[in-house]
């Protein structure tokens, strides 16, 4: 899964609609409400609904700034195991 989030301590509050990559990584987010986030990955390995450790996740080194009416459109970044001792939680 890939979304746009705020951060704050160790919850991620999702903006707009999560997607999934195709096969070559490609993915779109729209609908994202204006202003600055980072773009995460996830994987969640042992469905517990939350980033744990031993899930696959990862974020853009920096954030990205959204206006109105634009789609965020294959930012790069990259995903590793999880190992932090603290989970992350999801909110919408």
């Amino acid at each position: 899964m890939i979304f746009a989030a705020s951060r704050q301590g160790n919850l991620l509050i999702i903006k707009g609609k999560p997607t999934i990559a195709d096969q070559d990584g490609r993915y779109v987010l729209e609908d994202i409400p204006e202003g600055t986030y980072q773009i995460y990955g996830w994987i969640d390995n042992d469905n517990q609904e939350g980033v744990t450790a031993g899930d696959i996740f990862g974020m853009t080194p920096h954030t990205v700034t959204i206006g109105p009416d634009e789609n965020i459109y294959n930012v790069d970044f990259e995903i590793e195991m999880y190992i932090s001792p603290q989970d992350i939680l999801l909110s919408e």
